[in-house]
Formats: C-alpha cells, structure tokens, sequence
C-alpha cells in the first residue's frame, strides 16, 4: 500500500465502508493507512470523523487538527473541527474554525449556520 495512489484507494475504500455499516472495517482500513503514512490528512480527517460519531470529541478534535495543519485550505476539515469543539464548549476556537472554512469556501453547508449558533451562544 506504499504509494499515494493505493493510499487514496485504501481510504476511499474506507469511507465506502463507513457508509455501508461497517465502522470497525472502516476504522481499521484508516488506521492501516496511518500506520503507513501518520500525516495523511484524509486518513486523519475521516478517523476523526469516526472517533466524533462514536461520541470521542476531544479525540475526534485531535485528529482533524492534524488533519487542518498538514492541509489547511480543506475547508471541510475547518468545518468538521468546529463541529467538534462547539458541543465542548470552546466557541472561540469554533467561531475561528468556521470562519476560516467560510473563508475558503464561503458556501460551504452548514458552515454559516455552525457559525451563527456559536454566536447566538456568545450573545453575538
């Protein structure tokens, strides 16, 4: 699985997986592609996901920051990581997590609305 090409497989393959049910398999496939390469941003992104699915939001935070710093103009990991801090309480650091999303792609769905709730939640 060492090229980037078969990495990319492997973690497509994930997320099918994640779709169709099987969350282990799932989890599993991503781990064997951060055994490999532990900074490949999608495998971080989508574990990350996962670990917040399963109700692991300070683990699921973790990985998608990760994520954000080896590829920090995926507005979708932006927004994902918002989403993880806003339940914990951390609107600062959510507001500036939207924000940057919107930033890159200021259409991004649910974006605007995560923002404006973190707001709403400050008195802004």
């Amino acid at each position: 699985m060492a090229d980037k090409g078969s990495l990319k497989d492997a973690i497509y393959q994930a997320v099918i997986m994640q779709a169709e049910g099987k969350t282990a398999e799932s989890e599993a496939a991503l781990r064997r592609v951060l055994a490999e390469a532990p900074d490949e941003p999608d495998a971080l992104h989508f574990l990350g996901l996962a670990e917040f699915r399963k109700g692991r939001a300070e683990d699921a935070a973790r990985l998608i920051s990760r994520a954000v710093a080896i590829k920090p103009d995926a507005a979708e990991f932006h927004f994902h990581l918002a989403e993880t801090l806003r339940p914990r309480g951390k609107n600062a650091e959510a507001e500036a997590a939207y924000r940057r999303a919107l930033e890159i792609e200021p259409k991004l769905a649910g974006a605007g609305n995560g923002l404006g709730i973190v707001l709403e939640e400050q008195g802004r």
